[in-house]
């Protein structure tokens, strides 16, 4: 109908028609593209695929980058878990695996620490002086040093501190001091048992203190209270204390051991013993360092005068030294007392 209704057209005119229609489909074809076709491909073009995504994501992640959502967006809790705090973070204890044990508590090894006080004594003065341990640690043992012509009467523990008396035998002043052995992060207990008697004038005796059943002896001390006798004596004997002396005086004289027991915890108390002979006129001294366990306590045994039974912090030795009053050669022993607490 079309060709029917143009064939009567001439050349020109069909040319021109032609060209018009060209025009308008081309017109009709921009206008598509330009308003319709975004409208149909735009859902597909933000959502990519999920192969897409993870070609995304990869390239992400080779370049070091993480991509975060912004705090608050409505939507993201939806397919992003909420953020658990670790157990750094909270400061929970890490729960342990199952059937895994329990992490074991360091173990607090027992500590020692020394502790002096001293004090000037005028000329044949007599005085005391005592050296207490700090607090968080407990007195086990204990000593004392002088000048030879110093004369000990009293060496033995008190509350929580080791007490010494003595007389200064000089014209001229001269210090005294007390030591006290101090052990930490131990379990057990130190409790002091006594025991008395009388010498006779110009004599001797002993007295000795066991520990009672259960309990260790791991110290001990003596007591004139008169300020008369020449200690000869003080030492470990079994499971208890001894202590001897002389009397050169007119009138009767007491002497008191007194004997350091520990229990509630268990201890092992190790000896060690040095001799030596001390001449007239002559001071003999010994000193022994403990290989094991902790330095705790000395003892001594002479009939020349102890003037020092103490422990040394800078060798980690204890001294004992004594000074021969008499006529003739004599001999020392000097004993050492180290302990191993658990």
């Amino acid at each position: 109908m079309f060709a029917r209704w143009t064939s009567s057209w001439s050349v020109s005119r069909k040319r021109l028609t032609a060209m018009l229609l060209g025009g308008l489909i081309l017109i009709a074809v921009s206008a598509f593209f330009l308003f319709w076709w975004p409208s149909l491909i735009a859902p597909n073009s933000t959502s990519p695929t999920p192969e897409a995504a993870g070609n995304l994501n990869q390239n992400k992640n080779r370049d070091g980058l993480t991509e975060k959502s912004p705090a608050g967006n409505v939507g993201d809790t939806a397919d992003t878990p909420a953020p658990t705090a670790t157990s750094e973070e909270s400061g929970a204890a890490e729960s342990p695996a199952p059937g895994a044990l329990p992490p074991t508590p360091a173990t607090t090894q027992p500590t020692l620490t020394t502790v002096m006080n001293s004090k000037s004594l005028g000329a044949v003065v007599f005085d005391s002086v005592t050296a207490t341990c700090p607090s968080g640690t407990v007195a086990v043992g204990g000593g004392f040093r002088g000048a030879e012509s110093s004369r000990f009467f009293a060496s033995y523990l008190t509350g929580n501190g080791w007490y010494v008396r003595a007389v200064n035998g000089t014209l001229s002043s001269s210090n005294i001091y007390a030591y006290v052995q101090c052990v930490a992060n131990i379990r057990g207990l130190v409790n002091v048992t006594t025991a008395t008697t009388s010498i006779a004038t110009a004599g001797n005796g002993t007295v000795n203190k066991d520990c009672p059943s259960g309990s260790t002896v791991i110290s001990g001390g003596f007591d004139n209270t008169q300020n008369e006798l020449a200690i000869t004596f003080s030492t470990r004997v079994n499971n208890g204390w001894r202590v001897n002396a002389d009397s050169s005086v007119l009138s009767s004289q007491s002497l008191k051991v007194l004997t350091n027991c520990y229990s509630g915890g268990n201890v092992s108390v190790t000896q060690i013993l040095e001799t030596a002979e001390v001449p007239a006129g002559w001071t003999g001294t010994k000193e022994a360092a403990c290989s094991s366990g902790l330095t705790i306590m000395g003892g001594f045994a002479s009939s020349a005068q102890a003037f020092s039974s103490y422990f040394m912090t800078i060798s980690s030795k204890w001294k004992t030294a004594v000074y021969n009053r008499g006529s003739s050669t004599t001999n020392m022993k000097a004993y050492t007392y180290c302990a191993t607490f658990s």
